[in-house]
């Protein structure tokens, strides 16, 4: 079975399973990839770092070649985003993490 997301990019049973394994993700349900925070905070740390997004993506199993470069591009202007809205707001910055 193949699932079809609002993006257009399918994501059938088998991908589905190989993502449900990988430690950058906590679940995938309906189509969506739900990411976890820890990988969330690597990732910005990693592109702050001038890293590239599918780069970022590739080295967790997560190339765009497999979820899709639109999925990484979305994922990292939503995580920017926040960032944005943490520093406006002068909030803690749960992005960032310490060595």
């Amino acid at each position: 079975m193949t699932i079809m997301t609002s993006r257009s990019i399918a994501i059938n049973e088998k991908t589905a399973k190989y993502l449900a394994k990988l430690p950058a993700v906590d679940k995938v349900k309906n189509g969506r990839i739900y990411y976890r925070a820890a990988f969330r905070d690597e990732c910005m740390r990693k592109y702050h770092a001038g890293m590239k997004p599918s780069q970022i993506f590739r080295d967790a199993g997560l190339g765009p070649e497999i979820i899709g470069a639109k999925r990484v591009e979305r994922c990292f202007g939503r995580w920017r985003s926040q960032e944005r809205n943490l520093a406006e707001n002068n909030m803690p910055d749960t992005f960032k993490t310490t060595d």
